[in-house]
């Protein structure tokens, strides 16, 4: 469904995916998003893909779960303040987004906040992308 073939072996293959939420995953933290998305009409396109108005989407759930079986990549959503430094230290960091890390270590960049924004709240629309981007990569 979401990958056609193997995924490429070496140096610059894709082991995991990360997700990084525009918001922090302390209490404070969820309080001001709350607030921000309430009262500024501020929001997170990864929180609209991955929740509900008070829970976790079962699409995303288990479109996650089919695409890692499938790609044999784990995707793990991440706050603010539980991302790694490599990515928050990067030119190209605005959460919220997604990135690829290889095997090496390194981050690229996946989606953007733009992208993430596109897919309108569908978790089949983000992992579709996702799908063309590691083929665009591989």
């Amino acid at each position: 469904m979401w990958h056609d073939g193997p995924m490429p072996i070496g140096p610059s293959s894709v082991i995991r995916i990360i997700g990084i939420y525009n918001a922090r995953g302390t209490l404070r933290g969820e309080i001001t998003y709350l607030l921000r998305r309430t009262f500024a009409k501020e929001h997170c396109a990864l929180c609209d893909i991955t929740h509900g108005s008070v829970r976790r989407r079962p699409g995303w759930d288990r479109c996650s779960q089919v695409f890692t079986g499938e790609c044999g990549i784990p995707v793990d959503l991440l706050h603010l303040n539980q991302a790694p430094n490599d990515v928050l230290d990067r030119a190209d960091f605005h959460p919220p987004a997604i990135y690829f890390q290889k095997s090496d270590g390194s981050f690229i960049l996946a989606l953007s906040q733009v992208e993430l924004e596109a897919c309108n709240h569908s978790p089949e629309a983000l992992f579709s992308l996702l799908n063309q981007k590691l083929g665009e990569f591989s």
